[in-house]
This record gives structure tokens, C-alpha cells and sequence, in this order.
């Protein structure tokens, strides 16, 4: 059929920091279940029955892992290849950081003239072909990092499980030490408190954020606690329409509300969008993600700034393993190799 392009609806998933893809796989299963596309027998007559349409779009699912380590990424696709193409041949793994996703952003977004041909990064970037962004346990700010891709990327669903959020317990430090009045000056000399208000100070900056950005927002706990201790997850689901002037004013007074209260001077998602956490800048119109998922004026610069914050970590383990903050811009990385759209 020659329209038969017209009748295709993509569905583009992303998993960073997938680990051994246990979620990767069984993500993509589902939504080729769910769409009928499985290798069953019922699949054509469950398809050609949609809603009662012979000409229902067609429903195509592209799913990508990305992991630090090399070795377990081949072994994933090796995987991949062995299980049957008509469910699989579109999951696809790749070696690779968030923060080096995010420097690719930067790359080709300010360089679409001359990007090679080897990558369909950007491509994919203009497009906005990343439907679905997850990202679990990605280490103290690698959070904010896959949190700014899936905004940039203008995800229709962000979901991240935070963990080790160190950041915000620095300055905690920071700000109670410097006076002996500090309302937080008792508590915070308990290391289980401190870690217990940074993950929660953090995780609701993160979600006001996102709401900022014209997501509802959802925080609960999506595995019983004598799992994980990490096992709160944030799901931001982006809205058909964006949220008034008056709307934006108000999560803006809560945002620089809770950094003033906790003397919070710096946080990287708002970082990412250029959000001043200063009171006396509330009035000041700020702009949110732009719609074509471009980069940000400045933003290449203020990667730059980031990257060096990195190099300064060198306690944290990163997604995928440990050293990988370290190995935040890797010669090796070849990400955003889905099939051209």
C-alpha cells in the first residue's frame, strides 16, 4: 500500500543506565504485546480488529539500552540476536554514559550541518523520536542529567528511580555549619538523617521541576523497603497542554521557597534549565524547554561547567558500574544509533 507510511505510529524508548536490560527487555516485550505484535497466532486478527478499523496505524517499537560497560553491552545484543527478530530486531544496545548522551545533544544540535553520517543522534533530537525516558538508580545527579534529556527530548513519559544524592547533603553541610543557629544544625549531625532530608528535599526539587515543565508528576514507592532503601520512583507524564502563567509563578515561589529553607544554593536540573534558585530573581520570566527539543542558548557552555564538576566526584559509582563519573565523555560511545526515521 503507498500510504502505507502515513498509517505508522513510532513508539521510541530509551533505558539509561540499563544494566543487564532486565527491565529493557521486558519493557519492549510488553509494548509489542500490547500493540499486538507478537510472534502469536492472534496477532493479525487482534491487529486488523483495532477499534474496528482495517486501516489502523500500524504500531512500531524501537527500544535502546545504554550502559557504561562494553562488555555487557555485546553481551545484551548478543542476546538480542538470538531470540526471535520479528519481537526483538529493534532493541538495541548501546555503550555509552548520560552524560555523554547529553554532550551529543550539544554537539549536534549546535552542528546539524555537518554531523556525520554514521550517527542518526541528531536526526532523532529534531524529531523528538524519544517517546518514553527511564532511568533507575543513575547515581546523585546523573538523575538530573537523564531528567534534562527526556525534557529536551520532550518525552511524553519520564520515569527515574533517584539514588545516592549527594549534591544537595553537601550543601546541607555547608549551609548548618555555618551557623550555630541553623534550624537544621541538630539533625544534621545524624549521617542517616541528613542522607534521609537530601533524598527527600531532592526527589520534590526534581518534581516541581518537572511540573515547572508542564508534567503531572507522580512520587511513590514502587518496591517494599526490605528490597532496596532506594525505592522511590518519580514519573512525570507530559501534559496535552501547558500550564498557565499563574501556575508556573506558583511551583516557581515553592522551588526557591524549599532551596531558601534548606540553603540550597545549586541544583543540576535546574542548572540544565538555566532556573535561578535566587529569591530576588522569582519575577523573572523563565523559560522552559523549547518545543523542538533544541539546545538551550548557552547550554554547550554550561555543559562545559558540569563536566568539570565531574572530574570532583570521585566518590561516586555512576550508572553502570564503578568509575564510570569518571568516564563521563568516552572515545568509545556510539549512542543514538536507532534505525533512521
Amino acid at each position: 500500500d503507498d500510504d502505507d507510511d502515513d498509517d505508522v505510529v513510532e513508539i521510541r524508548t530509551m533505558d539509561m543506565g540499563c544494566g543487564r536490560g532486565y527491565l529493557t527487555f521486558s519493557l519492549h516485550s510488553y509494548l509489542m504485546e500490547k500493540y499486538n505484535m507478537m510472534d502469536n497466532p492472534s496477532s493479525s486478527s487482534s491487529s486488523s480488529s483495532t477499534k474496528g478499523n482495517a486501516s489502523a496505524a500500524r504500531v512500531e517499537i524501537y527500544t535502546q539500552g545504554i550502559d557504561v560497560r562494553p562488555k555487557l553491552v555485546r553481551e545484551m545484543n548478543t542476546i538480542v540476536s538470538e531470540l526471535p527478530s520479528s519481537t526483538f530486531q529493534d532493541l538495541t544496545f548501546v555503550e555509552g554514559t548520560i552524560e555523554s548522551v547529553l554532550m551529543d545533544c550539544c554537539h549536534n544540535n549546535n552542528n546539524n550541518s555537518d554531523n556525520n553520517n554514521n550517527n542518526n543522534y541528531s536526526d532523532m533530537k529534531k524529531k523528538r523520536t524519544i517517546d518514553i525516558l527511564i532511568a533507575l538508580h543513575a547515581c546523585d545527579t546523573a538523575t538530573d542529567d537523564a531528567l534534562w534529556y527526556g525534557l529536551q527530548s520532550q518525552s511524553s513519559i519520564i520515569v527515574v528511580a533517584p539514588c545516592c544524592h549527594k549534591e544537595i547533603r553537601r550543601q546541607f553541610y555547608s549551609s548548618s555549619s555555618s551557623s550555630s543557629k541553623h534550624p537544621y544544625k541538630s539533625i544534621l549531625r545524624h549521617n542517616i538523617y541528613s542522607e534521609r532530608i537530601a533524598e527527600i528535599v531532592t526527589d520534590s526539587l526534581r518534581a516541581l521541576l518537572l511540573e515547572y515543565n508542564s508534567y503531572d508528576v507522580n512520587v511513590f514507592e514502587f518496591v517494599g523497603g526490605e528490597h532496596t532503601a532506594k525505592n522511590v520512583m518519580i514519573v512525570g507524564t507530559k501534559r496535552k497542554r501547558k500550564r498557565s502563567g499563574g501556575d508556573l509563578r506558583m511551583i516557581r515561589k515553592q522551588i526557591v521557597d524549599l532551596v531558601t529553607l534548606h540553603g540550597i544554593t545549586k541544583q543540576r536540573l535546574a542548572t540544565w534549565m538555566d532556573f535561578s534558585l535566587l529569591e530576588e530573581d522569582q519575577e523573572e520570566e523563565v523559560v522552559v524547554v523549547q518545543e523542538e527539543g533544541d539546545c538551550k542558548k548557552g547550554c554547550c557552555d554550561e555543559k562545559e561547567e558540569i563536566k568539570n564538576d565531574l572530574n570532583i566526584n570521585d566518590g561516586n559509582d555512576g550508572v553502570g558500574g564503578k568509575g564510570n563519573r569518571k568516564r563521563a565523555i568516552s572515545p568509545r560511545v556510539r549512542v543514538g544509533q536507532m534505525p533512521p526515521l
